[in-house]
């Protein structure tokens, strides 16, 4: 890897190096153990711990990334300059410093010659969060499939980065066109379909879209996601009268759950966001209420409950929702609270 010292064993370097580029092609529960795998025959290699502490970061393990990274920080000062802007950029990302992480990822690409492929795509990424599309498709021009040092399978990350720009930029035609042609050899990956399902929506094609969500539904590829973004583009696409149907194929799919399994908190709260969209206030109230009493402090279904009420007309207790959420005390909130009390106060004033 790219401007990384060699750890003390060879077993440490082969672990690094598999865990290095599963991460690369987003498997992180398999990064997961190799990053560990390396740690433990090297436990003083800061460059193993840096990536498990971003795989932590992937996986949603906000605080075992924080701790991993504290610990390398005492001695970034001896590490390569490379490893230095990663640690920071890792930093900045676990922060939510969206305009930071964009900077380093920017500057890096500046101080690595060639830059490696994964950084180029974070530095495109990056460029997308905080909207410029136009400069992601500029960092990106350069890479094709056969490029040099592009893993088996990080080609779909790049035109997926590739769909999203186009996109931004209502670019549908174009949109359309480079995901077709990549699920031409790629029809099973759930990823692909729903990027499909997004760029024909945002054109219109109502048929085209229930076809779509079909073939997502009955292979089982990701098919709340698939329905979900279709009502979504059709909502933002003038074909307002269409959507509701999409939010009832996810219902539905819900429904024919198991019965062990429709008594989980996640099928649950999929439920109540589906009656949500579709306005069915007091249904959703219902199952909203049962999940706070089984966890009263989660941000979500505060957040949720908070939009129910100002729906529903219940403005006080909106209020005191929200007022409720300010007062959590969130490691890593990155925002997510002031995005939940914005939501509740949009709707209640």
């Amino acid at each position: 890897v790219q401007g990384i010292p060699p750890p003390p064993t060879f077993a440490a370097y082969q672990a690094y190096d598999r865990a290095w580029r599963l991460r690369q092609l987003s498997k992180d529960e398999e990064a997961l153990v190799e990053a560990e795998r390396a740690l433990v025959l090297a436990p003083d290699y800061p460059p193993a711990k840096t990536l498990l502490a971003l795989i932590n970061f992937y996986l949603g393990n906000l605080s075992v990334s924080d701790s991993l990274l504290d610990e390398v920080e005492e001695v970034r000062a001896q590490l390569p300059s490379s490893m230095r802007f990663g640690w920071e950029w890792q930093r900045a990302e676990l922060d939510g410093d969206l305009a930071d992480t964009y900077r380093l990822s920017r500057e890096t690409l500046d101080r690595l010659s060639p830059p490696p492929p994964g950084w180029i795509i974070t530095a495109a990424w990056a460029a997308l969060l905080i909207n410029r599309p136009r400069e992601t498709l500029e960092v990106l021009s350069d890479l094709g499939p056969d490029s040099q040092g592009i893993l088996e399978g990080q080609w779909v990350k790049i035109v997926r980065t590739r769909l999203m720009a186009w996109h931004m930029l209502e670019d549908h035609r174009r949109e359309l066109r480079q995901v077709q042609e990549l699920r031409s050899t790629n029809r099973d990956n759930a990823n692909l379909l729903i990027a499909e399902i997004r760029a024909q929506a945002a054109l219109g094609r109502v048929e085209e879209v229930a076809d779509l969500v079909q073939e997502a539904v009955s292979k089982d590829l990701d098919p709340l996601e698939a329905a979900r973004i279709a009502a979504e583009e059709l909502l933002a696409h003038d074909h307002a009268a269409e959507a509701p149907a999409f939010y009832e194929v996810g219902l539905d799919h819900l429904r024919r759950g198991t019965p062990e399994g429709q008594t989980t908190i996640e099928h649950r709260w999929d439920a109540a966001q589906f009656l949500y969209f579709l306005r069915r206030w007091e249904e959703a109230e219902g199952i909203m209420r049962e999940l706070l009493l089984e966890r009263p402090y989660s941000l979500d279904f505060l957040g949720r409950w908070g939009t129910l009420a100002a729906r529903s007309g219940k403005s006080e207790q909106a209020r005191d929702v929200a007022i409720r959420i300010a007062a959590l005390e969130i490691p890593f909130d990155r925002g997510a609270s002031l995005y939940w009390r914005a939501r509740i106060c949009l709707l209640y004033t």
